[in-house]
């Protein structure tokens, strides 16, 4: 929603001008979910829980869901002590954040005092099967209500499908060529016994928007618009940009998601911020999850 006034600044004047921000889209029946948000118990953040349930709220997200970095956060005591309960409910989660195969959130979780990470798992030499069945094993509603959430998958090292060379228009991994002789991933959260790849689909959610990773959204495309010392021979504006093996040279999840759905997978497509400060604000972006009343 946006709005226009014209003021007439005068010497010795003061002028306070007040708006409400009017709802443009109907969202009745769905509520605004983050499901990746960090905290004070994430590394690389030094937000408080409180700050970061009032930042939260301030953004209209109602769901919101701890993803710290191999931490379990629970973030209701302090969405309790900020009096917003009645615009904000919380899951415990956590951000299982390997630096070998990718990261992965896992929600609703038991909180469990007696550990020092309040319950967060090992994942070193662990394949991706066994992270998805530990993060099961957590659920505070057991194995079968716990979902697993594939996170920012195209992203640099930091990425699931990167790290095993996801095709970009296939379910298949592709070959890195001669840099594989040297660079290949390898040991045992990347090959089982047999040397086969240990790569899983066994996940539910996949992150196709990520507020920090604009670039990873689509398969880059020849723009429509060239620069005038563009080389000739390009092809027409709009193609995928591919490699000589055929493949998106810089690849994007959604254009990911669309190819699994045609394979036959159905992952739920979720958008998130992947906040970690109150310059990063949360909600951008967000899922609306279609609940069926408001007065949830």
């Amino acid at each position: 929603d946006t709005d226009v006034d014209l003021v007439e600044l005068l010497p010795g004047r003061t002028v306070s001008l007040g708006h409400t921000v009017r709802r443009v889209v109907d969202t009745t029946g769905f509520i605004a979910a983050d499901m990746h948000l960090h905290s004070v118990n994430s590394h690389d953040s030094a937000m408080s829980l409180d700050l970061r349930v009032r930042s939260v709220s301030a953004e209209g997200v109602e769901w919101a869901v701890s993803s710290d970095h191999n931490y379990v956060t629970d973030f209701g005591p302090a969405i309790a002590e900020a009096e917003l309960s009645d615009w904000l409910k919380s899951s415990v989660g956590l951000e299982v954040t390997t630096i070998e195969s990718g990261h992965f959130n896992g929600y609703p979780l038991r909180y469990d005092l007696s550990d020092v990470t309040r319950g967060a798992i090992a994942w070193g030499d662990r394949p991706p099967g066994e992270i998805f069945d530990r993060l099961r094993a957590l659920g505070v509603y057991g194995p079968e209500e716990t979902l697993v959430q594939v996170n920012h998958p195209r992203a640099p090292v930091l990425g699931y499908f990167g790290q095993y060379k996801l095709g970009t228009f296939s379910t298949e991994q592709v070959s890195g060529g001669i840099a594989d002789i040297f660079l290949a991933a390898n040991g045992p959260a990347f090959l089982g016994p047999t040397g086969r790849s240990t790569f899983s689909f066994d996940f539910d959610l996949l992150e196709v928007v990520n507020g920090k990773l604009y670039r990873d959204v689509h398969h880059y495309r020849v723009p429509e618009t060239l620069p005038p010392d563009a080389p000739p021979g390009l092809p027409p504006p709009g193609t995928i940009v591919t490699d000589d093996d055929g493949e998106a040279v810089f690849p994007g999840v959604v254009d990911d998601w669309y190819n699994l759905l045609n394979a036959g997978y159905r992952f739920v497509a979720v958008g998130t911020s992947d906040s970690h400060n109150a310059i990063g604000e949360a909600g951008f972006f967000r899922t609306m999850v279609y609940v069926g009343s408001d007065d949830v």
